[in-house]
């Protein structure tokens, strides 16, 4: 990973309302490979100039019990609600 040059905040809200559950494997991938699915509309904020996720690669240091914590954590947070037509 390149070494960054200056801080960068970056603010990201985790959980709240969706219009589609959030599975357990679709979180669990998110967390094994951040840039899996980064979307269109965050695409300029959270990536790289290669189209990668600005989230730091995790694998190497977390145990797997400590990525089924962070899935059930998240998984929790989030309500799914039906948009508005």
């Amino acid at each position: 990973m390149p070494e960054m040059t200056e801080p960068r905040e970056i603010h990201v809200v985790l959980g709240g309302e969706v219009t589609r559950v959030k599975t357990y494997g679709q979180l669990v991938t998110s967390i094994i490979n951040p840039s899996h699915v980064v979307k269109i509309q965050h695409r300029e904020k959270y990536t790289d100039a290669e189209g990668n996720s600005m989230m730091p690669d995790f694998r190497e240091e977390m145990t797997v019990r400590q990525m089924i914590d962070i899935a059930e954590f998240l998984q929790a947070r989030y309500e799914v609600v039906v948009p508005d037509k």
